[in-house]
């Protein structure tokens, strides 16, 4: 028995936090991510439970930092599930009074790649206009971390560009200016990944900041092969990317069980491994299967023609082996017997013998 059912609930009252709960209930037991992880308090709270009829529920309660929600600007979180039957994704909207900053720019590539963020120093709206453009100090890139924004490049016009020890030959501003500012990141790795932050230190109006969130997609690498027998055919689709991929098949046939095995990397890639067993290997003979993968809304199919096999069964096999035994027996006795023929054959009468 195969079921799959999902709930979500949330709460908004509070000012500083969110707090919600996910619950889905599968057999094999479904797993369960959210994205963004940073705007996470604590780690999320997890339970099983093991129903009577063999299905597991799993829940898990996230409390999430609004005031990260805030300075990540989001408009939304992403519950994401992974089970054999089906993957889906929750949507969390949220209603959260934001800052006056400027308008978050979301840089999404793949690795690996050189990465460009700009930031300019007309915010949205009259309140957050800077009106005296000409009175900016000093312009200072930060990477926003959970206990406090890290400092990464600077420039001004006594100093010009300086660069903190730890991006070095990693960052640069290529962009110079105090209005108008860009940086550039060489060789991007799933490191960079996050929100970075552009600050504008003006004269009597302090500073006024714009946040620029970058994600990163890693590429699926996929490999698909197949071993045949007489008795059934395993055929193997494996995808590793960032974020997660889908597998589904497009096969003909009937006897035909799936499995899915799902690995994370440290480097934040996925593995995500679907098996078919097919116990009728026959029927697909000449047939093309074909893996589909499902990455950032985009399916690759990946085929395979299943060519036919030289196998023999247990029987007849024994059957084989048997008769070259035997027949490597007679051989050897027939050797034998000519050998000892030739011996007789060349043995002197003695009855011919004369005494002297």
């Amino acid at each position: 028995v195969s079921e799959l059912r999902t709930e979500l609930q949330s709460n908004l009252d509070s000012e500083d936090f969110l707090r919600f709960t996910y619950s889905a209930v599968g057999k094999p037991a479904p797993q369960i991510s959210l994205f963004p992880l940073q705007v996470l308090i604590n780690p999320p709270e997890e339970s099983l439970a093991l129903n009577p009829n063999g299905t597991v529920t799993i829940t898990e309660m996230y409390t999430v930092s609004l005031e990260t929600v805030r300075s990540l600007r989001l408009r939304h979180l992403i519950v994401h599930m992974d089970h054999p039957l089906r993957n889906e994704e929750k949507i969390i909207p949220l209603s959260v009074k934001q800052e006056c900053v400027e308008e978050a720019l979301l840089s999404s590539v793949y690795l690996p790649t050189d990465l460009v963020l700009g930031c300019h120093d007309v915010m949205q709206g009259t309140r957050c206009s800077l009106q005296n453009p000409q009175e900016v100090l000093i312009v200072t890139w930060q990477k926003i971390k959970a206990v406090s924004p890290e400092n990464m490049i600077t420039f001004s016009q006594n100093h010009g560009v300086v660069v903190q020890p730890a991006y070095k030959d990693k960052i640069n501003i290529t962009q110079l200016g105090l209005t108008n500012s860009t940086i550039t990141f060489w060789n991007t790795t799933l490191e960079d990944e996050g929100c970075y932050k552009c600050l504008f230190n003006t004269f009597g109006s302090g500073k006024i900041s714009g946040i620029a969130c970058l994600t990163l997609f890693v590429q699926p690498t996929v490999f698909l092969h197949y071993k045949l027998s007489e008795d059934h055919l395993n055929i193997t689709c494996s995808a590793n990317a960032r974020p997660a991929p889908m597998i589904s098949w497009k096969v003909s046939g009937s006897e035909i069980e799936n499995s899915t095995e799902i690995l994370s990397h440290p480097n934040g890639t996925t593995s995500v491994t679907s098996i078919l067993q097919i116990k009728d290997p026959k029927s697909q003979v000449g047939k093309d299967v074909i893996c589909q993968v499902l990455h950032l809304g985009t399916v690759t199919d990946y085929r395979e023609t299943v060519n036919k096999g030289f196998w023999f069964s247990v029987p007849l096999l024994l059957s084989i082996v048997s008769l070259v035994i035997l027949l490597v027996l007679i051989s050897i006795l027939l050797y034998w017997k000519h050998r000892r023929n030739q011996d007789r054959g060349q043995l002197p009468d003695l009855r011919d013998c004369e005494l002297v």
